[in-house]
């Protein structure tokens, strides 16, 4: 067993596996992958590719691996439908099975019964009802080769062989056959080393939009893009159609607190400054922009708005005094500066853990939180006196 310490440990060891692993096993597929944080993904890389002809659909595949195969860091390509294996085929012959007395649902039946069995009665012994299924013996399960002699049972005749009533061959098939919207559908994963999927998603676009440009590409077959591109969107998708109410309910609670709309516009006005911290900390620290980045922003935007509100509801209990304008947002904002600074540090020292140690789910998110708090508070704390002055000089004059 193996134990890693930092997620540069971890992709060393899971690039040495894979090396193993095509090296000792070529002809195996073998996938070493961390956990997974969030939802369940798979391969990060998915093509949807929809139509109805088998071997169409084959056809485009395999244009479309040999297209895409060199883009930088894919790797690993394959379909869902996976490797083609031997069936056994049985075509019941409609005309023959007529002269015997029997349809295509009695010769169901009766290979249902050799095979899958059927339930006789159920053998109770005390409170537990055990079911009697009777089924063939194992020799015609276990050599495809005499299932011409599997008796089907005849009113007429009695038993005939199924040699007689139906046509039975074995050929190879694929070994699953996907339907989306009952259209059969092939998706082509792949999986991305050394670089984001997002930017070998971005190369392999292109080139398949020229794929379907092109004329000899088959009328009625679509490609879709699944994956971590499709899981991302999703995600920002249903958060998009909360964040209206959200915003809408938080901007009735502070309009009925305060009674005032320039007091709202001013707390409002000091939540975009915020990005102006959080976009230079990703870029330092080398962390991407994903759904859990948007996360810590939207938990940024509440500590930031709760800052703001500390300070306006100083200001207005200053004011009530009927303390002069100026003075009263100098000793508002001497007298919050030191809890509004020492909740931003307490905020930034507990997320320091989850910085360093978080991974790339978690870490992305706490830096965005810790840059962007840092550079926000110090810009509330001069923003928002401003904006209050500018606003309310007319209001509160000078005594």
């Amino acid at each position: 067993m193996t134990h890693t310490e930092s997620p540069d440990e971890l992709s060393a060891f899971l690039q040495h596996v894979r090396t193993y692993a095509e090296d000792a096993f070529p002809d195996a597929r073998i996938v070493p992958q961390a956990l997974e944080n969030g939802p369940a993904v798979g391969d990060p890389i998915q093509l949807r590719l929809s139509g109805k002809d088998l071997h169409t659909l084959y056809a485009l595949r395999d244009r479309i691996v040999a297209g895409i195969g060199p883009v930088e860091g894919l790797y690993g390509l394959r379909d869902s439908w996976g490797a083609w294996i031997k069936q056994v085929e049985i075509d019941p012959d409609p005309v023959r099975a007529a002269r015997l007395g029997l349809n295509t649902e009695t010769i169901a039946e009766s290979l249902s019964l050799q095979f899958t069995g059927m339930q006789a009665t159920a053998y109770r012994e005390e409170d537990q009802s055990i079911p009697v299924i009777l089924r063939a013996q194992d020799d015609f399960r276990e050599h495809p080769e005499r299932l011409k002699d599997v008796p089907i049972f005849s009113g007429s005749v009695g038993f005939v062989p199924l040699g007689q009533v139906a046509d039975v061959g074995v050929e190879f098939q694929p070994g699953s056959i996907l339907r989306e919207n009952t259209v059969r559908t092939m998706t082509i994963k792949g999986r991305v080393r050394g670089r984001f999927s997002s930017d070998a998603l971005a190369d392999i676009q292109p080139i398949v939009a020229d794929m379907m440009r092109a004329d000899d590409w088959p009328a009625g077959y679509r490609i879709e893009y699944g994956g971590e591109a499709e899981e991302s969107s999703k995600s920002q998708s249903n958060l998009a159609a909360v964040m209206p109410i959200a915003m809408a309910l938080l901007s009735l609670i502070l309009i009925v607190q305060f009674n005032s709309i320039r007091r709202f516009g001013i707390i409002m006005l000091t939540i975009p400054p915020m990005l102006i911290g959080v976009v230079p900390g990703l870029l330092l620290t080398g962390s991407t922009f994903g759904f859990m980045t948007l996360l810590g922003m939207i938990a940024l935007l509440g500590i930031i708005v709760n800052n703001a509100i500390l300070l306006i509801d100083e200001i207005n209990a200053q004011l009530g005094e009927s303390m002069p304008l100026t003075d009263a947002i100098v000793t508002a904002c001497r007298s919050r500066l030191r809890p509004i600074l020492l909740t931003t540090c307490t905020t930034v020292i507990g997320l320091l853990p989850l910085a360093i140690s978080g991974g790339g789910m978690w870490s992305s998110m706490a830096f965005a939180m810790i840059f962007g708090l840092s550079f926000a508070t110090a810009l509330t704390l001069l923003l928002c006196p401003a904006l209050f002055y500018l606003l309310f000089r007319r209001t509160y004059p000078e005594n």
